[in-house]
Formats: structure tokens, C-alpha cells, sequence
């Protein structure tokens, strides 16, 4: 069946968590647009809890999470944070290492953390973020930077993972107002940052857009409007990738339609700063007529998922080859031959990722027989995935 979409989109979940972290400090900040996705509901009940020193929930939801923690540790008190088991098994040293600095105590439980905290006392010189696994760390110390006594000097170490998400991180904080200088390694944040824009409306959600886009890969075709010309997000890349991959893509002033490809090229692609394509890219590739290879993204696995190891395992159950590799996977794709009914259901657990769930409408829509086991996990970012989609998960 042929998919069609007209309209906007969701609203970021990633800017709407940044700025809801921002209107924490300044409550006359207007934002101009919602979302009912978990990890903004979370944030939003979590910063009321903050205030009243009640236990904050963070569910699934790494960056509610760090930016919850580095939130409360600007306040005196001791606070609770609690959430899933795999929340809490995810990267946490850095986090731990921060707070350490800020003088700041806190303890980690299987599904919990404990913060006492005393607001931000830095002995040093500069706070030291390691962006090895994740940016959100540091992302989580800049948001988190309004309203100092002092200055605030920031050295960053590691690999730099997702460096775009830090940039786009930066350029959101500037735009209202914020005075960051130096970059890459090093920043500095002078005291006393105050906003100068008061209101503030997010873009439109460009991970979810791509898997309404890839949703088109055998026929079909949507039409974004209020298209930016320029994005904050890093996966604003993905109507260049579909075009590769065969995709017919036209942009008029603010508008933007994408027509399925019929038949879809392999694709090499390096996501080091769009890894949240990956699951939705995975799935096209494996519908692809080739081999492709998704490489430069070891923090996949570290997502709300193994997103590597979880997506290899899917595309095995559909019967495709797949070489896993430390930072992506190598895809020998195929086509869903029409009419092909002797491939039996299989049923997938998304393991609570909603972007595993995507990728497999994505299959599904392509005519492969999957059965997702928890098709509610798409609520983390995009509710009404479901609906829009049609598709039976």
C-alpha cells in the first residue's frame, strides 16, 4: 500500500528538552510548540518534582536524565532520580566524574540515583567533561550554565562522539542569548549569562521526518512544509542520503517532497554525527539491491538499545547478511520479492528503543512479516507514529 504524508511533523524532542532546561531558570521563556513523547512528559513532571524535592522519574530517557541530574546539582538538597534498569546501564562514569568536580555527591543504584548537592563549587580551573561515549554530558553542563557567580571554563576529552548534537547544543544556547567563546576542546561561559530571546519555537523533529520518508521506499510520498533552510539537527543530512539511496527529493522555498525510489542503491555512510538515522538507514539498506556498509558510530551501542547488535538481528531474522562491526554494520540487501508468502512471522522485541521500531515499520511497510512485541515504545519521541503510518505493528 502506497504511504502518503502532508504536514509539519512532530516538534523536536531534542530542542524541546533543551529548552524546557532553559525555561527552568527563566520561566518567562515562551515556547511556541509541544509534544506529548515520553521524554518530554518526563522532563516536564521532573522539573516540578525538582521543585519540590520529590523523586523525578526519568523512565527510558538518557538525556532527561543527565540534564535532570545537572539541573538539580545547581540546587541544595538531595534528590532521586529514577528510571529503567537499561537507563542505568548505560554510560554513567562521566556523569559521576562531573559531579565529583562540582562537589557534588552521588551514588547509583540499579534503577536509581542519589544526588546530594550544594549547587556548583568548581576547585579548579575548568570543569573537565569526557565526550568519549555520549555529548550529552557536556550539552547537559552548558544548558545548565545560566545564572553563575562566576565563570565557568569547560575543557572537553575524549573522542568526541556526536559532535554535531554538541553543536547543535551550542547553537540553540547562543540563540537565546547565551556568550560561549572558544570551541571543539575548550569553552568558556563568562558569569551571569542571562537569555535575550524570549520566545522560542523548535524545529520539527528531522529523525522522525526520515522514517515517514523511508516509509516510502517501495511507492509512496510525503511533503513536509515549513521546511527550514537551515536545522540545529544533525540528521537534517537525511533527504541527501535518500536522494543517494534513489530517492526522488524536491525543494520549493518551504516545502520539501520526497518520492520512494522503487528500487533502492546500496550506500556507504559514515554517521559518526547522525546516529540516530541508523536504525530507520539500516532498514532501507536491507531493501536495497547491494551492499551497504553504515560505519563511524561505536556509541550505538550505547543507545536505548545495542542499536548494532539489535538491528543485526533483526535483518538476520529477514533473512538478509549482515557483518557486525564495532562501530556499524555491513548490509547485503534485497528486495521483498511481491507476493512472496512462505517467510513465517517473526516476532521482535525493540528492547524499549523507539527507533528500533521505526525501522521495522519501515520493513514492514517494504512487506516483510514481522510482529513487534511492544509497538508503545515509539512514544518516547513521535506518539502518533502509529496512526500516521499506518501500518499494523
Amino acid at each position: 500500500m502506497s504511504f502518503y504524508f502532508l504536514g509539519r511533523g512532530p516538534f523536536s524532542k531534542s530542542l524541546l528538552l533543551r529548552a524546557l532546561i532553559v525555561q527552568s531558570y527563566f520561566p518567562e521563556l515562551q515556547i511556541t510548540g509541544d509534544s506529548e513523547c515520553d521524554d518530554v512528559v518526563f522532563l516536564k513532571e521532573g522539573l516540578k518534582d525538582l521543585k519540590n524535592q520529590t523523586v523525578m522519574d526519568c523512565s527510558h530517557g538518557g538525556a532527561v536524565l543527565r540534564f535532570l541530574t545537572l539541573r538539580a546539582s545547581r540546587e541544595i538538597g538531595s534528590f532521586t532520580l529514577k528510571g529503567s534498569e537499561r537507563l542505568f546501564q548505560r554510560p554513567m562514569r562521566e556523569l559521576q566524574m562531573i559531579l565529583n568536580q562540582l562537589a557534588c555527591e552521588i551514588k547509583f543504584n540499579k534503577n536509581n540515583l542519589i544526588l546530594k548537592a550544594h549547587g556548583w563549587h568548581l576547585s579548579g580551573d575548568a570543569l573537565t567533561v569526557s565526550m568519549s561515549r555520549s555529548s550529552q554530558f557536556v550539552s547537559s553542563v552548558l544548558l545548565n550554565s545560566w545564572k553563575l557567580d562566576r565563570d565557568l571554563f569547560i575543557s572537553v576529552e575524549g573522542n568526541m562522539v556526536s559532535s554535531s548534537y554538541l553543536q547543535m547544543t551550542l547553537s540553540f544556547l547562543r540563540s537565546l542569548g547565551m556568550r560561549i567563546t572558544g570551541d571543539n576542546r575548550e569553552y568558556h561561559i563568562p558569569a551571569n549569562q542571562r537569555i535575550n530571546h524570549f520566545i522560542y519555537k523548535p524545529e520539527a523533529d528531522m529523525s522522525c521526518l526520515f522514517s515517514l520518508a523511508a516509509l516510502t521506499a517501495t511507492e509512496g510520498e510525503v511533503i513536509f512544509t515549513d521546511w527550514p533552510e537551515q536545522s540545529f539537527q544533525p540528521d537534517f543530512i537525511f533527504p541527501s542520503l535518500l536522494k543517494k539511496m534513489g530517492f526522488q527529493v524536491k525543494q520549493v522555498n518551504q516545502t520539501l517532497k520526497i518520492n520512494g525510489a522503487g528500487d533502492l542503491h546500496p550506500i556507504e555512510c559514515n554517521l559518526k554525527n547522525c546516529p540516530d538515522l541508523f536504525p530507520v538507514l539500516a532498514a532501507l539498506c536491507a531493501l536495497a539491491k547491494g551492499t551497504s556498509r553504515l560505519y563511524g558510530a561505536p556509541h550505538l551501542h550505547y543507545k536505548e538499545s545495542d542499536r548494532v547488535e539489535q538491528m543485526a538481528k533483526l535483518l538476520q531474522y529477514t533473512g538478509r547478511t549482515v557483518t557486525v562491526l564495532d562501530d556499524g554494520l555491513v548490509i547485503r540487501g534485497q528486495p521483498v520479492s511481491p507476493g512472496d508468502k512462505s517467510k513465517p512471522i517473526i516476532g521482535f522485541d525493540p528492547k524499549e528503543d523507539h527507533r528500533m521500531a521505526m525501522a521495522v515499520a519501515v520493513l514492514k511497510k517494504a512487506g516483510e512479516p514481522i510482529q513487534l512485541l511492544n509497538p508503545g515504545v515509539v512514544n518516547k519521541s513521535f506518539p502518533d507514529f502509529w496512526s500516521i503510518v499506518n501500518v499494523n505493528p
